[in-house]
């Protein structure tokens, strides 16, 4: 697409934003090649993305690799969930005592790149996840929580509405949308209104 030229710069629909899953970290060097913003859509809730971005604490902090066998044992260094995240709450690789393992280093480098992106997107809502949220902003400072998606589908005239509002503004996901069914490219004073805000 970038490099077709079909929306380059100087093409009448140029990208002005990328928004890509979390896991995609060339989405990184893409952005940053073309000169646009990155906002990284997370589809994993935001408290298992964080078991995952506080992987290099627990590396830090001797907690990783575990020892022993105990599934139960608190996790001590994972901020927000302090007192009742266990061992067995983490994701399976977890559970390996090898560093070269392939989850390990692909969690690792979703670490590094997380916190280059603009923004972070997650399908929840700020009464469910807010320490989370919290914690993730000072990663990130830009935080959108979006969810629950599913409630935003399937309601009438509000049908694939999102609205995401921040201080006394607020976009609304249809400027981004040719028609109901037409979904287009963002332009450039909608991203920009939603990045610099």
């Amino acid at each position: 697409m970038v490099t077709s030229g079909s929306y380059g710069t100087n093409s009448e629909n140029p990208i002005t934003c990328i928004v890509a899953d979390g896991v995609f970290c060339f989405a990184v060097d893409i952005a940053k090649q073309i000169g646009v913003p990155l906002l990284y859509f997370d589809t994993i809730s935001p408290c298992g993305l964080w078991t995952y971005l506080c992987l290099p604490k627990l590396i830090e902090a001797g907690e990783f690799p575990f020892t022993g066998d105990d599934l139960d044992e608190i996790v001590v260094i994972a901020p927000g969930n302090e007192g009742f995240l266990r061992r067995r709450d983490l994701p399976g690789f977890y559970r390996t005592k090898d560093f070269s393992d392939p989850n390990i280093q692909s969690v690792l480098k979703e670490n590094r790149n997380l916190p280059l992106a603009q923004g972070l997107i997650f399908n929840t809502f700020e009464e469910l996840d807010a320490s989370i949220l919290s914690e993730m902003s000072k990663i990130c400072p830009k935080i959108y929580a979006v969810g629950p998606l599913h409630t935003h589908f399937g309601m009438g005239k509000n049908s694939g509405k999102i609205k995401i509002e921040w201080g006394s503004r607020s976009f609304d996901s249809r400027q981004s949308r040719g028609n109901e069914n037409s979904p287009r490219a963002m332009d450039k004073d909608t991203a920009k209104f939603i990045l610099l805000s």
